[in-house]
């Protein structure tokens, strides 16, 4: 069955699009699990218009062109569910070719039943790019499939920087690890090589799989802006104690380190004590919104639902300084600190918080589960680090099964 072209025009832009909110709004502190839950059932059916046209003459490859949000995605799944080899290769050559839109790649590896999935990420995994053959061993992360020892140390001996990262990023978030994976860990924690975005997965996957004494090698990570910053932050702050937490946020304070850093630590470190930092920050127009977002996940009171976002009528005109956050609520700089006077008593200073719940691993599990997204991904990354035997979602990982 062949789509109308007036049909097909709108599925053409209408479907990548729908791939678009969905992934960006995966992490996002405004969306809950079941806005999610709404934007996956409104791409699984618009694959499902992509279908009904399966048979029909038009080539999607050129006629939705890849090169647009989401088109690569679209493809990617079709061409997995027709079991076309071919044309899967050719998606996966383009992408390489053209250097990008890795992101889609992976969603449409992960989207698909296991089986199916697996059998597409084994011929991603013998390509000729080692990012796409990255992509692979990402996709196998988020599907929660570890490899077998020998392929991941082939990543860790053999492999490309690429495959190396991924692969310690894999062992890091499903604590995969042998006698002989370990003992390859150790040996690359002790290359010097100071900085680098392979030592850092490598610490990481150490302190995630318990190892707590490398959180002193995150400290080249912690001293100023780098690619790594807000993970290394995540890190050592899951596993250092209160009192080296207020000491590092100190020493941030006196060295000068940007604004849009220091309000995403004091959003992991979560001290009530700590707010008027942040309350500081909402009467700055260019770190409003940020400063937003950090009030709501600490106390997790969402700004539009207490009314205590700023009136389309006000005179105060926030421009976020990093677009990142230029389409979050705006806090009121006067309502957002009344509000805050008025609960302050509620948060214990000896405590820390996220989503307006006291640091517990009970209240981790809870937030992991049922949180706005962003709190959602914290509570997940905090459990993670503190409790052995506990493997985070991944938040990129498909929550429906409507195919």
């Amino acid at each position: 069955m062949a789509l109308s072209p007036w049909l097909f025009a709108h599925v053409k832009h209408d479907a990548p699009y729908a791939w678009f909110r969905r992934y960006h709004g995966l992490f996002s502190s405004q969306l809950t699990p079941q806005h999610i839950d709404e934007y996956e059932h409104k791409l699984a059916e618009y694959l499902q218009l992509v279908r009904l046209d399966t048979e029909g003459e038009v080539d999607y490859l050129s006629a939705m062109g890849p090169d647009t949000w989401g088109a690569v995605f679209i493809l990617t799944v079709v061409a997995i569910e027709q079991h076309n080899t071919e044309r899967f290769t050719v998606i996966l050559d383009d992408i390489a070719e053209r250097d990008t839109q890795y992101d889609e790649l992976v969603s449409a590896l992960t989207w698909l039943p296991i089986g199916r999935s697996v059998k597409a990420i084994k011929q991603t995994l013998k390509h000729a790019s080692a990012k796409v053959r990255a992509c692979g061993i990402e996709a196998l992360s988020i599907l929660k499939q570890p490899p077998d020892e020998q392929s991941l140390l082939h990543w860790l001996t053999a492999g490309s920087d690429e495959e190396r990262v991924a692969a310690l990023q894999l062992i890091g978030d499903l604590k995969a690890t042998t006698p002989a994976i370990a003992q390859q860990l150790g040996q690359l924690l002790n290359i010097e090589k100071a900085n680098s975005t392979e030592v850092f997965y490598a610490i990481r996957a150490a302190l995630l799989l318990g190892n707590k004494d490398f959180v002193r090698r995150l400290k080249p990570y912690l001293e100023k802006p780098n690619e790594h910053f807000n993970e290394a932050v995540m890190a050592a702050f899951s596993v250092l104690s209160k009192a080296d937490i207020e000491q590092q946020l100190d020493q941030w304070f006196h060295t000068g380190l940007p604004l849009e850093l220091r309000l995403f630590a004091l959003m992991v470190a979560g001290l009530p004590h700590r707010m008027t930092e942040v309350l500081d920050a909402i009467n700055d127009p260019a770190y409003n919104q940020q400063a937003g977002m950090v009030f709501s996940v600490i106390t997790g009171m969402h700004l539009d639902d207490a009314s205590l976002s700023l009136d389309v009528a006000s005179d105060f005109e926030p421009q976020a300084a990093n677009s990142d956050y230029a389409d979050l609520p705006m806090p009121d700089p006067i309502l957002a600190p009344n509000w805050w006077r008025q609960h302050e008593q509620a948060f214990d200073p000896n405590n820390r918080y996220l989503g307006g719940q006291t640091h517990s691993p009970e209240g981790f599990i809870d937030l992991h589960q049922s949180a706005r997204q962003y709190t959602r991904y914290l509570a997940g990354q905090f459990a993670a680090y503190q409790q052995p035997n506990f493997v985070a979602d991944n938040l990129r990982a498909r929550r429906i099964r409507v195919c």
